[in-house]
Parts: C-alpha cells; structure tokens; sequence
C-alpha cells in the first residue's frame, strides 16, 4: 500500500539541519532551538498551516526568519507492508462503509413508523 503526504519542516540556512522544536526564553527576546540532520525526527507541520495563518503565513515565515531557517515543503511517499512483507488491508472503505450504514440506520429509525409505541402506550 503507497501513501503520499505532504508536510513543512524549517532547515537551518546554514547547517541544513532541521528545526525538531524551539522554544521561547523567559525573560529575554531570544528563543533557543533544537537541530537535528535526519529529516524524519524534524519537527513537521500541515502544507495547509502556511495558508492558516494569519497574513497568508507571514507569521510562519517571521518564525523561520527568526529561526534563521527555510520553509521546506517535504512530498514523502511511504510504502507499508506487514512485518511478513504483505500489503495491509485498507481500512478506509470499510470505515466509510461502516459510517455510511450507521446513518442509514440512524434515518430509519427517525424515519419509523412509531405508531406501534402509540398503541402500546394507550393500553397500560
């Protein structure tokens, strides 16, 4: 099974290490960072984010600018296989399939007749 993503880390414009978090430091308008050289342990944010924030993602763009970093958008496409080298299932269609017959079922019911609930209460 193939999955593609699509993601954003910061790299350090010097180094070509990438951000895995930074913090604020109190007290001062300075903030420290932590670099790492493998790109999977980076810290990794949605493509969407940049259109998120604020001032169509200047707020980002400031981030990696104080960072000293550049935004990188990262086009990862994994292939996964169960530990005996098989394709694992999709879940996916049995997912939706299952949320498709729970609304189904959840409209017959709104939808029922109830008058068999009428007559029973008329009785006692």
């Amino acid at each position: 099974m193939k999955k593609t993503e699509k993601f954003i880390v910061l790299r350090d414009k010097n180094t070509g290490s990438y951000i895995q978090n930074y913090k604020n430091n109190e007290g001062a308008f300075t903030f420290s960072a932590r670099l790492i050289s493998e790109i999977q342990d980076a810290a990794t944010n949605l493509i969407d984010s940049i259109e998120i924030t604020e001032n169509d993602g200047q707020s980002l763009k400031a981030l990696a600018q104080g960072l000293g970093c550049e935004i990188l958008v990262v086009e990862a496409e994994y292939t996964l296989k169960t530990l005996d080298g098989k394709e694992p299932k999709d879940l996916m269609e049995e997912i939706k399939e299952a949320k498709r017959k729970h609304v189904e079922n959840f409209l017959r019911g709104l939808l029922a007749d109830n008058d068999d609930d009428y007559d029973t209460m008329e009785e006692v």
